[in-house]
């Protein structure tokens, strides 16, 4: 199973859409950037907003809500 902290750290993955929810949660929507056969090429999971912000600024140098995708 594909976790969050694969997606914001592997290249195989393409962040298409971060969802602002309610309570502090986000929902991340990523595509693999090469398809993997028996595996799905889609990615959707909600995670804490601390937890995507700790994630994104490890690897983008960026919070969550500065992303282009970002959508309230």
């Amino acid at each position: 199973m594909t976790s969050l902290k694969e997606v914001f750290e592997s290249d195989n993955w393409i962040i298409t859409k971060i969802s602002q929810g309610h309570n502090k949660q986000n929902r991340v929507d990523a595509k693999r950037r090469f398809p993997v056969a028996d595996k799905s090429s889609f990615f959707s999971k909600w995670g804490n907003e601390k937890y995507l912000n700790k994630l994104a600024q490890e690897n983008y140098d960026k919070n969550i809500n500065d992303f282009g995708c970002y959508s309230y």
